[in-house]
C-alpha cells in the first residue's frame, strides 16, 4: 500500500509516524482505516486514543466521520486527520496535527515538522517512516 502525505511516498510502512518510541498513525486499506493514539506520557491536552476508526474510549469533541471511500477524524470540529483511498493500494492523507500541540501538519509545500519540510521522498518498507522525539 502506499500512503501520499505532503508530497511524500510511504511504501508499506506499518506506522507513518511515531511519538516518543510508540506508534503515533498508522493507515490500512480494504478497508480504510486510522489508528492513531497521542504518546501515554503525553501532558498536552487532549489525549486521543482512534483504533480502526473507532475513539476508544469516547472522548469528548473527537469523532471519526467515514464512508465508502473516506475517513476523517475531527477534533471539535476541526478536520485533523483525512484519508482517502484511491483504489486498493493508494491513500491520500491530509494530517494537522496542531490542535494536538505537534508542530506537525502537511499542506501544498510539503511535510512540515517542526521547523523541517519534507517533500519528493519515497520511504519503503519501514516498521516506522518517521520517528518524532
Amino acid at each position: 500500500m502506499i500512503v501520499v502525505l505532503g508530497g511524500n511516498e510511504f511504501v508499506d510502512c506499518e506506522n507513518i509516524l511515531a511519538a516518543s518510541g510508540e506508534p503515533l498513525l498508522s493507515i490500512h486499506s480494504a478497508p480504510l482505516s486510522i489508528t492513531f493514539r497521542t504518546p501515554k506520557a503525553w501532558s498536552q491536552s487532549p489525549a486521543v486514543t482512534i483504533v480502526a476508526n473507532e475513539v476508544t474510549p469516547s472522548q469528548d469533541g473527537v469523532h471519526v466521520v467515514r464512508d465508502a471511500t473516506s475517513v476523517s477524524v475531527v477534533l471539535r470540529g476541526f478536520p485533523m486527520l483525512v484519508a482517502i483511498g484511491e483504489g486498493q493500494d493508494r491513500v491520500l492523507l491530509r494530517l494537522d496535527l496542531r490542535p494536538l500541540g505537534m508542530n506537525v501538519f502537511d499542506d501544498a509545500e510539503g511535510l512540515h515538522i517542526g521547523g523541517n519540510s519534507f517533500r519528493g521522498n519515497r520511504i519503503s518498507n519501514a516498521a516506522t517512516a518517521i520517528s518524532l522525539g
